[in-house]
């Protein structure tokens, strides 16, 4: 890495033109949940999750950006509520939340109307246990996805951003407090686990140096049923944790700065 790092120097000291662009978003949203069982579960769960985040983002591409390597980091905080028929370890805690998502996309239009159609890998984890209490849950999920993204400029300083994609839920699972982590099952509900996203929004572009944008964030999982989680109490007695199939829908504002 030092070597390429030096390579790139090199090469755009002496081909400035040339010189592949990078850029790096800082921002901050806010983020509701409502995660709840599939109408056919005789399991129910029913919680909100609420907190904010903040969110860091960085890319290169090419002279002409035809090619573009995107990665970005999420980082959470929240409160977790649940109904009173949901499950003991569901109820009232800290939640925290992330999300690490590296993409490669490859642009179908132009520079200035541009439109990538990128592919990613995504890591998403949450935690709401706490150590020495039977409440709290968490999990891992990774995901193969594909994303159309794009750019539609309205003069020259003004643009709007969207994007819309379809991740597969590919490998993951549950824990739970006290008990053993419990794999997901990839063919839960309808065969498979997935989700769907979908973003818009206006970006302020006051010089070449500076970007400023706000957009709006939708995320629909589909999540396909867990193993079942052993675990005794105080007393050895012993009980079984799960999760049913769940539909989980995410909304998030997120405003931030591009250099």
């Amino acid at each position: 890495m030092p070597f390429l790092a030096t390579y790139i120097g090199a090469f755009c000291a002496l081909n400035p033109e040339e010189c592949p662009k990078e850029y790096t978003r800082v921002a901050i949203g806010a983020q509701y949940s409502q995660i709840k069982n599939q109408p056919n579960q005789s399991q129910i769960f029913d919680a909100q999750i609420y907190g904010g985040y903040v969110n860091l983002e960085g890319g290169i591409s090419s002279k002409t950006s035809r090619v573009r390597f995107v990665i970005s980091t999420k980082l959470g905080i929240g409160k977790q509520e649940s109904s009173l028929s949901s499950p003991e370890f569901s109820k009232q805690n800290l939640a925290i939340f992330g999300e690490i998502r590296p993409k490669i996309g490859l642009n179908l239009a132009t520079k200035r109307f541009s439109l990538y159609l990128n592919v990613a890998y995504v890591f998403e984890a949450y935690t709401s246990r706490k150590k020495g209490d039977s409440s709290g849950y968490s999990y891992l999920f990774h995901y193969f996805g594909g994303e159309v993204e794009g750019k539609i400029p309205f003069g020259k300083k003004i643009a709007l951003e969207y994007a819309m994609g379809y991740d597969w839920l590919f490998g993951g699972g549950y824990g739970f407090e006290m008990a053993k982590d419990s794999s997901l099952s990839g063919y839960g509900l309808n065969g498979h686990s997935y989700a769907l996203n979908a973003s818009v929004g206006i970006a302020y572009t006051p010089n070449p140096q500076q970007l400023y944008y706000l957009k709006v964030i939708s995320r629909y999982q589909n999540l396909g049923h867990s193993n079942v989680a052993e675990s005794k109490n105080t007393q050895n007695i012993s009980r079984a944790l799960s999760m049913p199939s769940m539909r989980n829908i995410v909304g998030m504002l997120e405003m931030g700065i591009e250099f």
